[in-house]
């Protein structure tokens, strides 16, 4: 599975978030957790679907995608999200994805 990465707007500027495909839709990972390292492989935390929120191509050397507005720090961190927003984001905890990674050790975050 490749990963991609996607620039996010954030109240402390612009970040880099890993992006994957996964079932035909798009998907930010915000965290990572160790699978076993040894075996190198990994699995998100969290995803949350990058598809249907406004985004565009992203810089070129810089990101495949770049997301238009923030995403609120429930739904980034916690995988909360708020009543009000719940048309917009869809969020799967402990998603049943696993990601090899060539030096053992889980993808970054940035």
């Amino acid at each position: 599975m490749e990963i991609l990465k996607t620039m996010i707007p954030s109240a402390e500027g612009l970040f880099l978030c890993d992006t994957i495909e996964h079932e035909g839709q798009l998907w930010l990972v915000p965290q990572w957790i160790d699978g076993t390292p040894t075996k190198g492989y990994s699995k998100p935390a969290r995803i949350i679907r990058l598809t249907f929120l406004p985004y565009s191509q992203g810089l070129a050397g810089v990101s495949d995608y770049l997301l238009r507005d923030p995403i609120p720090k429930s739904v980034w961190q916690q995988g909360i999200v708020p009543p009000e927003l719940k048309n917009m984001y869809v969020v799967v905890e402990n998603p049943d994805i696993v990601v090899l990674t060539p030096s053992g050790e889980p993808p970054t975050f940035h």
